[in-house]
């Protein structure tokens, strides 16, 4: 008898838990799911591709996923929105975005809200989008701190193992992402050096000049002289001016080589 009842509270519990298993819990489960699948998939062979994706930080981000119990990060569309601004940002560090898979994010998002249903397809291509999301965070991240480049393709002696992000963990992940600092945490690794900042400044000045046209060409002669007028000068002079180091913003015409024209190629220089 004690063991009838026992069985029948085991089956109210049951039964009652069912009640509280909401559409929502019960996708974000399977998105769960297909998270965890991807991730095995990815420690048999690295080279296993997400969404035609190559992953950068597998080990880092199958550790995250698996103290996160599998469940996705980016629950929010205004989540995914941060990542992907975070993301473009990237580009003004003189970075490449699709190193972070931002067009794949960008594709993955439009295609994952067009999907009105909980479909199998709607839960594999979010499985997929938080994946790269994550990953791509979490390179661009790393970039920041360390750089882009390997040291060892510099120097094959190079012995120091990898350096995690410091105070990042699926439980800070998870804060970062649903107060909104997932941006401002990214700033916050900027190197916090004048130069770093001079660097941007040069490169956006330089994009600029670039989408105005750029430099135009020099064409290859023998030496100019001071005092000398040649058909090259006019070119020179508009180089200088696309720099912002020509002293006179009218005389890009001019084929003389005078004083003025020499001190600022000096300057330039």
């Amino acid at each position: 008898m004690r063991e009838i009842s026992k069985i029948m509270r085991q089956a109210i519990i049951i039964i009652i838990s069912l009640f509280f298993i909401t559409p929502e819990n019960k996708a974000e489960s399977n998105i769960s799911g297909m998270i965890k699948s991807r991730l095995e998939e990815l420690s048999v062979d690295e080279n296993t591709r997400i969404a035609g994706e190559k992953m950068h930080s597998i080990e880092y981000i199958s550790n995250l996923y698996a103290k996160n119990d599998y469940r996705p990060f980016w629950t929010k569309a205004e989540y995914v929105g941060d990542a992907i601004s975070a993301l473009a940002g990237s580009y003004h560090d003189g970075l490449l975005t699709d190193d972070y898979h931002l067009q794949a994010i960008i594709r993955l998002h439009t295609e994952t809200v067009a999907i009105q249903d909980e479909s199998e397809e709607k839960i594999s291509r979010t499985a997929d989008l938080d994946l790269l999301l994550t990953d791509g965070i979490i390179y661009y991240a790393d970039h920041l701190l360390f750089g882009k480049t390997d040291p060892v393709t510099l120097e094959n002696t190079w012995n120091f193992g990898f350096a995690p992000i410091p105070d990042l963990n699926s439980e800070s992940l998870n804060h970062y992402i649903s107060d909104r600092e997932i941006i401002i945490r990214l700033e916050q690794l900027r190197p916090d050096m004048h130069l770093y900042d001079t660097l941007l400044n040069t490169l956006a000045q330089y994009r600029h000049i670039m989408a105005n046209g750029g430099w135009g060409t020099v064409l290859a002669g023998g030496k100019i002289e001071p005092g000398n007028s040649d058909a090259r000068i006019p070119a020179i002079r508009k180089r200088l001016l696309a720099t912002g180091g020509l002293s006179e913003k009218d005389s890009t015409s001019s084929t003389f080589y005078d004083k003025l024209l020499e001190r600022d190629i000096k300057e330039c220089r």
